[in-house]
């Protein structure tokens, strides 16, 4: 729940690289690919991302991704992805 506010403040790219790297477990080359820039910047991008996230909800330091997928979890039967995020169409590759 205290996601779902960040979240919707990110930037439209930003959401759905998230989404796609937490809800859809594509990996930072695929991202990489679907946005035209190279795996390392996905990568920084990532960590921009989260560490933005982390420091809004006032969490300590954690490795990013661990981070991610912990906030990103919710217990079963307690909302979806779609709760968190508005999701941007995935385009199929």
């Amino acid at each position: 729940m205290a996601l779902r506010p960040l979240c919707q403040q990110l930037s439209e790219r930003d959401r759905r690289i998230v989404y796609l790297r937490f809800f859809h477990e594509w990996t930072q080359a695929r991202i990489a690919e679907e946005f035209g820039v190279t795996q390392m910047q996905v990568s920084r991008l990532l960590t921009r991302i989260l560490k933005q996230l982390r420091s809004q909800l006032g969490a300590p330091d954690a490795p990013a991704e661990t981070a991610a997928v912990t906030a990103g979890s919710s217990p079963a039967g307690e909302g979806s992805a779609n709760d968190v995020f508005e999701v941007p169409a995935v385009r199929a590759s």
